[in-house]
């Protein structure tokens, strides 16, 4: 699976682009019935909350496998975030963030997030 544009848009601090980049690409994963087991789904759910799309992020966690929820404390940790702003606790938007270890993946992710909230 090439997810080069989604890294690009990454590397490039072009944050608003990852969603829609994530969708499209998962959807063509989906059709050609590619294994996702190494898609980036903390990004991809951190991509929604991002542009502030919170009902896509909603549908994105329930779409996603109990295995995959289960075995990804990043993501779990990303879903506490969505989470606080469906309940419009933002206190607890930064206190979710602050309060995981992020991979090198989403540490730059997290702080643009958090500069926008």
């Amino acid at each position: 699976m090439d997810l080069s544009a989604v890294q690009a848009a990454l590397s490039d601090k072009s944050y608003t682009a990852v969603a829609s980049l994530c969708d499209e690409l998962l959807l063509q994963a989906a059709s050609k019935g590619t294994n996702t087991d190494e898609w980036p789904y903390s990004v991809h759910l951190l991509a929604h909350l991002y542009i502030n799309d919170l009902n896509s992020a909603r549908f994105f966690w329930k779409s996603l496998p109990q295995e995959v929820k289960d075995t990804r404390p990043e993501l779990a940790a990303v879903w506490r975030i969505g989470q606080c702003l469906w309940n419009r606790d933002y206190a607890g938007v930064n206190t979710a963030a602050q309060g995981f270890e992020w991979g090198p993946d989403l540490t730059e992710f997290i702080t643009a997030f958090l500069e926008i909230w």
